[in-house]
């Protein structure tokens, strides 16, 4: 096991180890750097691994869902289940938004699933997450959240029209002629 330096993430890894200590199929995984800090860590119980071979073929994968105080991304796997409630598949936080540390933690996240890849990603549209996934789960597509897409359109274009009228384009428009028509 890796050493982790005193303070908050060794709070965490003690507290992870208790966790699997009661739960045998509790699953967390870390990585650190030379001197022992946290670069990484996935965890997930076994009712997220009974969920995702239940409805883990659509995952969401948002890597700019929430910030901690240490600046770390919160990095949640989720999907939908067959209520329409989301799941949560695992959880992630890494150190930097890099490739390496995205296959780090979509391998590690694989390896917590038994390799059963998702067959289709919903990602916030972060170049390096759509590069990992080609890499990590080469048979998985990708799309970007629509929520994401809007935010693009807002910052970029400076006009609100232009987002109405994309989401009537999307969500109102109901045959291809429409489409082409707009």
């Amino acid at each position: 096991m890796e050493t982790v330096a005193a303070g908050g993430a060794q709070t965490v890894i003690s507290y992870q180890i208790e966790c699997r200590r009661r739960d045998p199929d509790f699953f967390f995984d870390y990585k650190t750097n030379q001197k022992g800090h946290l670069k990484g860590l996935l965890w997930c119980d076994s009712q997220c691994w009974l969920d995702y071979v239940a409805f883990g073929d659509v995952i969401v994968f948002d890597s700019t869902y929430k910030m901690n105080r240490y600046n770390l991304p919160l990095d949640p796997f989720v999907g939908v289940n067959h209520h329409g409630s989301i799941v949560l598949f695992a959880c992630g936080i890494i150190s930097q938004k890099t490739i390496e540390s995205y296959v780090w933690i979509l391998s590690t996240f694989s390896g917590a699933m038994v390799q059963k890849h998702p067959v289709s990603v919903i990602i916030d549209g972060d170049l390096a997450v759509q590069r990992t996934i080609e890499l990590v789960w080469p048979n998985s597509s990708h799309r970007v959240c629509i929520w994401h897409i809007e935010q693009n359109i807002v910052r970029n274009l400076h006009n609100d029209g232009v987002k109405d009228d994309f989401r009537y384009f999307l969500y109102e428009c109901c045959s291809i002629e429409e489409i082409e028509r707009k």
